[in-house]
């Protein structure tokens, strides 16, 4: 390609590739509207421009959830080492109710304020979570209460359902939805690597479609 024909091509494209696909055909319409071969070599050019900015994109869709992987990695193995050097601790200061209305099957999780169990509900014959407040001081009480409040008056499909806050002498503890499941973290771990979830996405289309 001579020089002046290079140099048109690019001028061309420089005003071209900022605008619209529609304004950008009616605009090559106009100006290549007697020289096709033009157009062509212009749209080649787009087309180029167009696939490196997609691999560049991809690249970074790529690299950015390798990172937030790799977070989330680290967060579940600090997350499995602190259940193991807690695990006993736990067993050993199994919470026992005063209502006979609830059996504790299972511990489900723990925290710093309460134990999660899955509890059947002999009154409405049904399985439940149990959220038991383990802290005794007042603060812990009126968080305890605050958060089932709060949450209480929410309703939407992707959040569990609260029940009721009881309290049964010596323990506080309200009833929600049981979703069955894994925990977010094991979700995560179960994720296939990197590597295999992108290998054969050769274009920000492909790869979306494996999201």
């Amino acid at each position: 390609m001579k020089l002046g024909r290079w140099q048109e091509v690019e001028r061309i494209f420089n005003l071209v590739s900022e605008l619209e696909p529609t304004a950008r055909k009616v605009y090559l319409d106009d100006i290549c509207a007697q020289d096709l071969s033009l157009r062509k070599e212009v749209e080649s050019l787009l087309a180029c421009d167009e696939k490196a900015a997609n691999e560049d994109f991809l690249k970074g869709f790529v690299n950015k959830n390798n990172q937030l992987f790799k977070s989330f990695s680290k967060v579940s193995e600090s997350k499995s080492k602190a259940s193991k050097d807690t695990t006993q601790e736990n067993n050993s200061t199994k919470i026992e109710l005063k209502t006979d209305r609830f059996v504790l099957q299972k511990q489900l999780g723990f925290g710093g304020f309460g134990v999660v169990y899955q509890a059947y509900d002999k009154e409405y014959q049904t399985s439940v979570a149990l959220k038991i407040l383990r802290l005794k001081q007042s603060h812990a009480l009126y968080r305890f209460k605050r958060e089932f409040r709060t949450l209480a008056g929410i309703a939407h499909p992707n959040l569990v359902s609260l029940y009721e806050l009881i309290n049964d002498g010596d323990n506080w503890f309200f009833t929600m939805e049981l979703v069955e499941g894994i925990s977010f973290l094991r979700y995560l771990e179960e994720i296939p690597s990197e590597k295999n979830f992108y290998s054969e996405a050769s274009t920000v289309e492909e790869a979306s479609l494996k999201l």
